[in-house]
């Protein structure tokens, strides 16, 4: 309980100021550790409720449309890194519609700018047959070319040629994806928690970052007691600045949930407008 008092104490309170300027160094760093794993666990399990329900529906979601969009006739066999299929070429796959809805505005064909894949018909054309040209490509009016033995794709805006000389052999069907994603999706459920982990972790480094942050903070600190006429070197002035980011590093994940946008150094004048008000020539 004691602790809980000190972040109510560390957020307003001269005299708990007063009495760390005349405490060990250690004392505060024990109390930022703990501020660290306290923020860090409520700021995960407020996140990841967020988070995990929307990755689980989009592992779900990309598990079932993938076996949709897969065409139930194709086979593709890649040996020797030669591509061969059993169907007729040019072989179409076209792109979904909520694709082109959702597309960035910023990709590119033929060098001319597309408006939600508007000017893009296919998501994928099989052509081994016959050798590969820009022409050719951009005339399939595709995102990717699959060729004798390689991948042709659009990235960044510009064209991407992926040989499958290196391409261990194999052969994909409907059947076999299928198979696949019924053996994949069992262990679909350890994402959770290491989405969770991520989170927490993410959070931690963050705020472990807050003490490279303090060296320059502390300087502002240390001039702030200055212009108070008070006798406080820099290193307490780091000391304190434990104490005085308690309200900036609780505030962060809430503002992130919120989706609000903080104003530039909203942290650090938070910072400075503490270090104002608490510390003081007891």
């Amino acid at each position: 309980m004691q602790f809980f008092k000190n972040i109510i104490k560390s957020v307003y309170n001269p005299q708990y100021y007063k009495e760390i300027r005349e405490k060990p160094f250690s004392y505060s760093l024990k109390y930022y550790f703990l501020l660290l794993l306290l923020v860090s666990v409520v700021a995960t399990v407020l996140i990841s409720i967020q988070t995990v329900p929307a990755v689980k529906l989009f592992i779900n979601s990309a598990l079932t449309k993938a076996l949709d969009y897969y065409p139930q006739e194709l086979e593709i066999t890649i040996k020797n890194g030669k591509v061969s299929t059993n169907v007729q070429e040019p072989y179409y796959i076209k792109i979904p519609t909520e694709w082109k809805n959702n597309a960035p505005d910023n990709l590119e064909i033929n060098g001319q700018p597309t408006s939600q894949l508007a000017d893009i018909d296919n998501l994928l054309v099989i052509d081994t047959k016959n050798p590969f040209s820009l022409e050719k490509l951009y005339a399939y009016r595709t995102v990717a070319l699959l060729t004798s033995d390689s991948v042709v794709y659009i990235s960044d805006n510009k064209i991407e040629i992926q040989p499958l000389k290196n391409i261990s052999d194999f052969k994909i069907n409907k059947p076999q994806l299928v198979y696949l994603a019924g053996t994949i999706k069992p262990f679909t459920k350890f994402v959770y928690p290491v989405v969770c982990l991520g989170i927490f972790v993410g959070q931690a480094l963050l705020l472990l970052f807050k003490f490279a942050y303090l060296l320059v903070a502390a300087l502002l600190i240390w001039l702030v007691v200055a212009i108070k006429k008070i006798n406080l070197g820099y290193k307490k002035s780091y000391q304190l600045g434990l104490h005085l980011i308690t309200l900036g590093v609780i505030l962060e994940p809430i503002i992130y949930l919120l989706g609000i946008s903080a104003f530039p150094f909203a942290f650090t004048i938070l910072l400075l407008l503490l270090a104002l008000l608490n510390i003081k020539n007891v």
